[in-house]
């Protein structure tokens, strides 16, 4: 699949304009090799290294299987960048005078876990991606 022919799962962030970042669903768009960190914030797609997405209901057993091995090796890596860019995120809502809008903000005044009180293996398991990919390999 290839963009713009598939809707994004984000529909405010990626119709900021004011960024040169374009919508998810324009897989591989960072180059083959390169993340684009957002795979973990939705539950519809997978991106492989080269920057096909898929859809998580259409991929076979044995390939999600596969992505979940992948995910857990490397979940201090992934931890790590996601750390970094929530802290990114939080220093441009201050930048922009815009803390009432941070969700890190928000959850701690709620007492809701942030990505900061969680161990890597807990904020993996509890992204939007982890969390579909686990239950489709449950009712397959």
């Amino acid at each position: 699949m290839t963009w713009p022919n598939v809707p994004s799962p984000f529909y405010s962030a990626d119709d900021d304009s004011s960024t040169d970042v374009l919508p998810f669903t324009a897989f591989g768009q960072f180059g083959e090799g390169n993340m684009d960190n957002r795979v973990f914030d939705q539950d519809e797609y997978w991106v492989d290294i080269k920057g096909t997405g898929y859809l998580l209901t259409e991929m076979t057993d044995a390939y999600k299987a596969n992505v979940i091995m992948f995910l857990r090796d490397g979940v201090d890596y992934f931890y790590f960048h996601a750390v970094l860019r929530h802290t990114a995120e939080l220093l441009l809502d201050w930048y922009d005078d815009n803390l009432y809008a941070n969700t890190d903000l928000l959850s701690k005044n709620l007492g809701v876990p942030v990505i900061s009180d969680l161990t890597s293996q807990e904020w993996l398991e509890s992204t939007p991606l982890m969390r579909r990919l686990l239950l489709l390999m449950d009712t397959s």
